[in-house]
């Protein structure tokens, strides 16, 4: 239904669908996109903790950093480097784009690639970038450029088998901010649900309505995202500030859900239940908690 991968303007000209497409990402299980406008705003950090609280409840958590301008999620979650023998990130990619590359051998260097985490009891394996050194910033231009691997099967071909290798239940990725090309496929063309993060500003908060329309219409076009998440991260000192920050992201979401129920005559009962802010408290510096990602409060 694509020349390739969409983009986040392909999914604005969507239109609804009585006949769904199928699922055929290969996949077999869910798979849930970390994205935002904007970085800086606990993005990374967050899938941290969601990784850890999930495999405290028996999940095993397939933790995917593609946020490749910025990579930082093997920093922040997995045991650091200690031999150098992991295979590249970019080189998985280039397997994964040959297809004279056997998924047996693949996934072979999937399983040597992956990190555990560093926090013992956590049943959570990363996969990514673990440093971004100059051989890495030279394969943004070549290997891991949007041309090479968010154009065609490359990177549901790595996901797929990273899946079998690791036996995951979730896989959590963390992808890149902002309406590129990287997070269109991490988030339109990878995951069943998205969690999205908005900075606590009006400019950013407005923003997020080209997202809405891009995912709504999505959904209805190819039953994809399922489900979205809004977070509002980084929020001001102050519970006045903070309750204004908590009643504006939901009052955005709602001014734009009830703007496409107009523009695509969506039935009342096809749209998403009512939005509840829920404030989540996590410590940023993990180091602070004496390297345990979840404190007890």
């Amino acid at each position: 239904r694509w020349l390739g991968t969409p983009t986040w303007a392909d999914a604005l000209l969507l239109e609804p669908r009585d006949d769904l497409p199928p699922d055929d990402r290969g996949f077999g299980c869910k798979v849930a996109s970390f994205w935002g406008v904007k970085g800086g705003v606990g993005r990374t950090t967050a899938l941290a903790h969601v990784a850890a609280l999930l495999s405290r409840r028996s999940a095993k958590v397939l933790a995917l950093d593609l946020d490749l301008d910025s990579p930082g999620l093997v920093a922040s979650l997995a045991e650091p480097e200690r031999d150098g023998t992991r295979p590249r990130f970019e080189d998985l990619v280039r397997l994964a784009a040959d297809p004279e590359v056997a998924d047996a051998d693949l996934r072979r260097e999937i399983e040597k690639a992956l990190r555990p985490a560093k926090e013992r009891g956590i049943r959570a394996e990363v996969l990514g970038p673990a440093y971004a050194d100059a051989s890495f910033v030279h394969s943004l231009l070549g290997t891991l450029s949007p041309t090479a691997l968010y154009r065609g099967p490359t990177l549901r071909r790595l996901v797929r088998l990273a899946i079998e290798a690791t036996a995951a239940d979730i896989v959590l990725v963390d992808a890149r901010s902002g309406y590129c090309d990287e997070s269109a496929m991490a988030v339109l063309d990878l995951c069943d649900e998205v969690v999205i993060f908005s900075s606590p500003a009006p400019s950013v908060f407005a923003s997020l309505s080209p997202a809405i329309e891009a995912l709504e219409r999505c959904r209805l076009a190819t039953g994809l995202p399922r489900l979205c998440h809004f977070v509002a991260g980084m929020l001001p000192a102050g519970a006045e500030a903070q309750a204004r920050v908590l009643s504006e992201l939901p009052a955005v979401v709602y001014a734009a859900r009830a703007s496409l129920k107009k523009i695509l005559k969506i039935n009342p009962k096809q749209i998403p239940p009512n939005i509840s802010p829920i404030q989540i408290f996590y410590s940023t510096h993990i180091i602070k908690n004496n390297n345990i990602l979840l404190t007890k409060t």
